[in-house]
């Protein structure tokens, strides 16, 4: 016998909206006090104690934890999911463990950069029937969208991990995430070489600096994409994004985190949570 949907007008809509929202108010309660449960392991493990040793192999049996993490997600969702992209990615670090700050700093840049897209760019500009290589995404998805119409739930959680997954982590390469992630990976890397987090006066007037052109930037870039500077457009875009995904947050909670007093709170992660909110 042939299933029938239940008719759309069936449905109470306010109800599953506040069911959604009553849900997403259950994660948000667990995950705060997540942050302010007071009991913690007094003491780190020894393994954490060694100093000296690579990390690296270590880092890699975590990234493969995470592509377990990545595949079970991924199996309710069939537009697969972005923890595979940082799995691959994330092996940029293992590789790069060894390099010089200066090399990982270049690299970061380079990446951030983009310079796949300024080549496609570039090629199109001098040929115009140059095109961005046709991974079969589009077709993919109409896949996805076949067997999600179905209603199989066998075919439904195969399609998921495989064609699903293949289908986000191709999109990635074809949008420019993959190059670009692996530049903020390296950013973040080499900021942690630099020790940039740390608390003291010369960071915290580098904090600011971060701060005050970042956010320069976010208000300011989108006024000047226009008709007369076409041909930089794509520099601008690339500019603008990491201001508006992030920088002038972090700055923000950075700052934050540096200047409000920590003894008022019951732990640092609470302290990290009230900056957060306040950023």
């Amino acid at each position: 016998m042939k299933q029938q949907l239940v008719d759309k007008s069936s449905r109470i809509e306010v109800v599953d909206a506040l069911r959604g929202f009553a849900v997403m108010a259950i994660l948000l309660v667990h995950n705060l006090e997540h942050f302010i449960f007071p009991v913690y392991p007094e003491n780190s493990p020894g393994w954490l104690k060694k100093q000296g040793k690579d990390f690296g192999y270590r880092f890699l049996w975590r990234l493969a934890l995470l592509g377990v993490f990545a595949t079970w997600n991924a199996a309710f969702f069939p537009a697969g999911d972005v923890l595979l992209l940082f799995v691959v990615v994330g092996v940029v670090l293992f590789l790069t463990r060894s390099w010089s700050d200066r090399a990982i700093g270049v690299a970061a840049v380079v990446l951030l950069l983009q310079p796949v897209e300024w080549y496609h760019y570039i090629a199109n500009l001098i040929n115009p029937a140059h095109r961005l290589p046709d991974l079969k995404v589009a077709e993919m998805y109409g896949e996805v969208a076949d067997y999600t119409k179905a209603g199989n739930w066998r075919d439904f959680l195969l399609g998921n991990v495989t064609l699903g997954q293949k289908a986000s982590f191709l999109w990635a390469v074809n949008a420019g995430r993959f190059v670009q992630t692996a530049g903020l990976f390296l950013l973040g890397f080499f900021i942690g070489r630099k020790q940039l987090f740390m608390t003291n006066e010369k960071n915290i007037a580098f904090g600011t600096k971060v701060l005050i052109i970042s956010a320069i930037s976010y208000y300011a870039i989108p006024f000047i994409d226009n008709d007369y500077i076409r041909y930089f457009r794509l520099l601008i875009h690339i500019l603008h994004c990491p201001c508006q995904v992030g920088l002038v947050k972090i700055s923000k909670i950075r700052i934050l985190f540096q200047q409000i007093p920590d003894h008022t709170f019951p732990n640092q992660r609470n302290h990290f949570f009230y900056c957060i909110t306040l950023a």
